[in-house]
Formats: C-alpha cells, structure tokens, sequence
C-alpha cells in the first residue's frame, strides 16, 4: 500500500511502476492498481487522475528512467524556488533535449498555476486503454463492469455522477454489463457513444465494436435503444431485444439488423476465447490485426474466401495462425513481429 504522501501527483509522476501502468499496463499492473483504487479515498483516486493526465498529454516517446526523472524534477523544484535561474538538462542520448522541456513545461504549469486550476483541465476526461492482445476488466463509478478488448480506449467524464445520464465513449470493441440506477423515482440512462452511433441503455449487457468504419452492436439482455447523431435518414434509431445483432456503416450511414440465437459468440472474446461460424479467413485476419497488430497477406485472392468454424484462443495469435494452417494445409509465414504472409502449400 502506497503512503499518503506517495499518493501525490508529483510523488506518482517519479514512480517508474506508476508510469509503467499509465503507459505500457498489462494485466499484473492493472489488477494492482484497480486494487489499490478500490481502496484509496476520493482525493487520493482524483491524484491519480491528474498525474494520469499529465503522462497522457505527453507525445509517445521512450520512457525516463528513474535517474532521468529526478533530475528533471530537481530542475522543476530549482526553478519554483529561483525563477530567474535557468537549469541546463543533461542530454542522456537516450532522451531527446526537447522532450526534456516539454515535460518540464507541462509538471511546472502544474506546480505554477495550482492544483485547482490544473484540477479544472485534467478532470474533464479519463481514458482507460489497452495495448494490442491486452484484455483489461474494470469497473465504472456506477458499479458498472467494462471488458476492454485489445487496442481499445474507453473514455468517461471524472466528474462522474449517477443522478444524470451516464455517458461514456469507446473507440475498439467492449463489453458492457451495465448497473441499473434511479434518481427522484427515474431510470438514469447509460450511454455510449461509438463513432456516429449513441447507444443507450438502463441496465443490460452487450458488445459494442467500433473497428474499420463499422459500429457493431450484439445484445445479450435487456433492451437498448441504438441511434444514429445527425442524420436526414428516416431509419436514424431503432430499440434492440435480446438476439439482435445491428451494424452501422459510417460510410452509408446505414443500419444492418439480424436475429441471431446466440448472441455471446459476438462477446466470446471475453471469455478468451473467439469463436467462429462459417467465418472467412479475411474477417479473420482482420480481427487478427486489429487486436494484435499482425498484417497479414494471403498470397492467393482467393485464400481469403475461404471459411472456417471453431473455438480459438485469444491469449496466443500463433496458436491461431497454427490452427489455420493445419485446418486448410496453408503455409502461414511470420516474417517479424507484425507481418505474416498466408499461403497454398
């Protein structure tokens, strides 16, 4: 457990682990933190969202290290008590001289200005992100319980409250189990906002999928209404029962609706597991990217026709590039990290 004076936003900024989490989180940092959250008081939660702030707000770039660090927060300190003095930063080489000030400049308008005018900027929004093939679980201010998928942000207001409609924003795909709340007698809405799409519910649980200019929304239980912002389309919104599944083009500005009779395939990721039904390679190879960052190329057009039925894991991508190649007796080659080409033996 942290000390109280650790909780600082200045002490949070200098601890590598802190960072670590902030910026490159995987699931033992992530269940440590939220631990540590559920935990720590309101003030103590609203330092961590300033100091998560800061980081953010900063270009992406390589990481201080910890002798980095307190230098450049000696040089901060230095300057707050001898504003006339400038302080040279050391060139590590590792760490380029203008990144030094443009982190000095955004930690000193945190000290120069004061916390509640810095408070007023950096609350207005929280983002919880993940790094391709990452799954993170947590849980909203309402009790309401988020499943992140790989390469996804969601976003909500820090001043959260439960007596007004509840409104989060999600670019990538997440799955929803949504608490139910009342306020004077009345249901207080959830709503999500994907792309051109807002999503509102009371309580229920479903996937929502924004990926590729497609907004996809698989309902499990409850009701939800699904409506398109600006639209001179008469079909702008329509209410979901339990089994519908609606895409929406952003490019068409069009809805797709289907009955199907088992929803939880769409949010089997959750589970880490993706499960197909007739599903062409292409589609899988796209999932493939878009959760972890694997290019893929088919040597053959018509490769990419061909479907495939079954349960695969998330938490390996070469157990499923195995799995294909087996199935269709395809010589699947990764040429690096990121590339793999797919081919007839």
């Amino acid at each position: 457990m942290l000390r109280p004076m650790n909780w600082l936003p200045e002490m949070l900024l200098q601890n590598a682990e802190f960072r670590h989490w902030v910026l490159k989180p995987t699931d033992e940092l992530n269940q440590k933190w939220d631990a540590l959250l559920a935990n720590a008081t309101e003030e103590q939660q609203q330092f961590v969202h300033q100091a998560r702030a800061v980081l953010l707000s900063l270009p992406t770039e390589p990481e201080l290290s910890d002798a980095e660090t307190a230098t450049l927060w000696q040089s901060i300190l230095d300057q707050n008590r001898s504003p006339q003095v400038v302080h040279p930063m050391p060139d590590s080489g590792r760490f380029r001289v203008s990144r030094w000030y443009r982190i000095a400049a955004v930690l000193a308008v945190v000290f120069l200005a004061g916390w509640r005018g810095w408070q007023t900027y950096s609350e207005r929004m929280i983002a919880i992100k993940t790094a391709f093939g990452q799954i993170r679980q947590f849980n909203l201010p309402d009790g309401s319980q988020i499943t992140l998928n790989g390469n996804s942000t969601l976003s909500y207001p820090a001043n959260w409250s439960n007596q007004e409609q509840r409104q989060v924003w999600l670019e990538g795909e997440a799955y929803f189990k949504v608490t139910k709340h009342r306020f004077q007698q009345q249901p207080v809405k959830f709503v999500v906002h994907s792309a051109d799409v807002n999503i509102e519910v009371l309580g229920t649980r479903f996937n929502v999928k924004n990926r590729r200019g497609m907004v996809n929304v698989a309902l499990n239980e409850g009701k939800i209404q699904i409506s398109q912002l600006a639209s001179l389309n008469s079909q702008s919104s329509m209410v979901m029962k339990p089994g519908d599944v609606v895409e929406f083009s952003n490019v068409q500005k069009t809805f797709r609706q289907q009955q199907v009779k088992q929803p939880e395939i769409y949010s089997s990721w959750t589970q880490k597991v993706l499960i197909f039904d007739n599903t062409p390679l292409q589609e899988i190879a796209q999932t493939l990217e878009d959760t972890y960052k694997l290019n893929v190329t088919f040597a053959d057009d018509s490769l990419r026709h061909l479907t495939f039925t079954g349960n695969l894991p998330t938490n390996d991508p070469n157990t499923i590039l195995r799995t294909l190649s087996k199935a269709f007796d395809l010589q699947v080659t990764r040429t690096n990290e990121q590339q793999v080409t797919i081919q007839s033996r």
